[in-house]
């Protein structure tokens, strides 16, 4: 019950403050442009814009200039109707709107009766008139299907399909790959329109659902000052809403030594080194009331189970090291042997110690190595009227060895 109220005067918390808490903005813009059939602009029509996945309408006519601006609307897809006395009324569908971007649909009226509907199947254009931005977005089905790599793989390995990026190699410092020729470690990372980035090398902090994402862009070139943090790609993640359906999703993914050839090493050992890999979850979203108020959960289980041997070393054997326990006359000495671990067998010849020969063989030990990992997230999207409320919540924890040393 303890943690239970925590989290919900946190939820309140996030959704008291979700107003002046965001830098980035994980919502975009739609700009709407009403003509005739001479391209001349139509004033004060009555203008729609729903959200398709939701039901969440908007309505306005405050123009004279024949455009109609819809900013901060969640990214999806979304439907825009026109009405206008002595036209037909207009709609178009499958407008996609994404995050920090203007959405510009360009609707053109036909004189005839407003009961009479032309409807249009068809996108807009994604137009940036404020800045130089370069990006790549990749939303929906694509954000699904794109595999990652196993433990730790996130949608920042969808940098490489961009122009001008390379991927992260080994041995460098920060995360992400190299974006316009910039070091990995000068790269940024955003969920929900919130820094996601490490206090010490650059990197992300935070493990996203790859189901739970709605879209993620990758900024590669120079951007406005809300990203200041960081001067190389700006890795953008905004996560899913429910909507007015319920549904959900669920997988399983499974790897071990079972499914691979023996390897030439493997071969002389006659026994596979151990590698297990198991990823699980599933998602569910709905409305909690009808076109207002929606809930988006996901959950993740990875778990992965690898082989862990130390450098081979050179202790002394059992009878060895009773040799040098009849030679320790000083106790710290003769306690220090104590903890000693002895070689299976002398198959490294003998060294000489104050005149005896102590026998030695060599040793490799084997530890524990695995990583148990959970990942959670919900969201929820409140509407009323002309104001929104929406709070993400992500959690992760992650479960390894722990070896103590003294």
């Amino acid at each position: 019950m303890r943690r239970l109220t925590v989290m919900a005067l946190a939820a309140t918390l996030c959704v008291l403050l979700s107003s002046v808490a965001w830098a980035q903005r994980l919502d975009g813009s739609l700009r709407v442009t009403v003509t005739d059939h001479s391209q001349a602009s139509v004033e004060e029509a009555k203008v729609t814009v729903a959200n398709e996945a939701t039901g969440v309408a908007i309505t306005t006519t405050a123009s004279g200039a024949g455009t109609y601006v819809f900013p901060n609307l969640l990214v999806g897809t979304y439907t825009v109707t026109v009405e206008k006395d002595g036209f037909k009324k207009a709609v178009q569908k499958g407008i996609a709107v994404a995050s920090n971007q203007v959405a510009e649909a360009k609707i053109e009226l036909e004189l005839g009766s407003v009961s009479a509907v032309v409807e249009v199947e068809a996108g807009a254009d994604l137009v940036n008139t404020q800045s130089s931005e370069l990006q790549a977005t990749f939303s929906g089905k694509v954000v699904n299907d794109l595999p990652l790599n196993t433990l730790g793989g996130d949608v920042k390995e969808f940098a490489v399909f961009a122009p001008g990026t390379t991927t992260q190699q080994g041995g460098v410092l920060g995360s992400g790959g190299s974006i316009g020729g910039t070091r990995p470690r000068f790269n940024g990372f955003n969920i929900d329109g919130v820094e996601d980035n490490k206090l010490d090398t650059n990197g992300p902090t935070q493990p996203v659902i790859q189901e739970s994402i709605a879209e993620f862009t990758l900024l590669t070139n120079q951007f406005s000052a809300e990203y200041g943090h960081s001067a190389g790609g700006i890795f953008n993640t905004v996560t899913k809403s429910g909507t007015n359906n319920w549904h959900g999703t669920a997988w399983g993914y499974n790897r071990n030594r079972n499914y691979n050839a023996f390897d030439n090493q493997q071969k002389d050992r006659g026994l596979k080194d151990r590698f297990d890999y198991n990823r699980a979850g599933l998602t569910a979203g709905g409305p909690l009331i009808h076109n207002k108020w929606f809930i988006f959960g996901a959950y993740e289980f990875q778990n992965e189970g690898l082989a862990a041997s130390s450098p081979q070393v050179t202790l002394p054997t059992a009878a060895g090291l009773q040799t040098l326990q009849t030679l320790a006359f000083d106790s710290a000495v003769a306690d220090i042997l104590k903890q000693f671990p002895v070689a299976p067998q002398n198959d490294a010849g003998t060294v000489t110690v104050n005149g005896s020969a102590i026998p030695i063989g060599n040793l490799t030990t084997v530890a524990p190595s695995y990583v148990n990992e959970h990942d959670f997230s919900v969201n929820s999207d409140v509407t009323l009227g002309k104001h929104q409320f929406s709070t993400r919540y992500l959690y992760d924890r992650i479960r390894q060895p722990d070896f103590n040393a003294s």
